[in-house]
């Protein structure tokens, strides 16, 4: 078992993204966008702004697209993150948004990777305060942080028992979307890495 947490510095509905009772992530966070696997876990934390170690999000890993396979899918046309098209050239152009403009392209092209969860939980300015007893997965500080098993532990070892608390406390408050996210739209924002 494997959970990244990082710090959501900025939450207008894009990174992550829902809607129909989906989470994507698809722009922004390319290292965890990357490596994420099936049935990882990721966490996103409030920035200082919005009182640090706080919860905004937790989704499960479900499915990975490539940028292509997620703008061909039917069902996820009209999101808001779904922002690159295939080329008949080779690469991807970027739609015109209201999120990133052509200073995120190389940051967000750097993961041909779009992670989808229908096993979510976004608060987004409901977040609640994160226990204490947690307080290992508040992150702090730029990037991610990545918790899972040592190679060779049992499946069960203190850190999968440690996130599987973590989990259940998070969807303990429900499922899906319960909140709005903190900021509005604010065209070509900077990502953290």
């Amino acid at each position: 078992m494997r959970m990244y947490t990082y710090i959501v510095h900025f939450d207008g509905g894009f990174a992550p993204c829902i809607s129909r009772s989906i989470c994507t992530l698809a722009c922004c966070k390319p290292r965890i966008r990357a490596t994420a696997k099936y049935s990882d876990w990721i966490a996103g934390a409030t920035s200082k702004e919005h009182g640090s170690g706080r919860l905004i999000y937790l989704m499960r890993v479900e499915r990975a697209f490539t940028f292509a396979e997620y703008h061909e899918d039917e069902t996820l046309h009209g999101r808001i993150d779904n922002i690159y098209r295939p080329k008949a050239v080779g690469g991807y152009a970027q739609r015109r948004n209201e999120f990133h403009g052509s200073g995120n392209v190389r940051k967000d092209l750097s993961a041909d990777r779009v992670l989808l969860s229908q096993r979510f939980v976004y608060f987004g300015d409901k977040a609640p305060v994160i226990p204490d007893e947690f307080l290992e997965f508040v992150p702090r500080g730029r990037g991610h942080r990545v918790y899972a098993s040592a190679l060779g532990q049992p499946d069960d070892s203190r850190t999968d028992k440690k996130i599987k608390s973590f989990v259940r406390w998070a969807f303990s408050r429900g499922e899906g979307r319960k909140g709005w996210p903190f900021d509005g739209p604010r065209k070509h924002h900077n990502c953290s890495d």
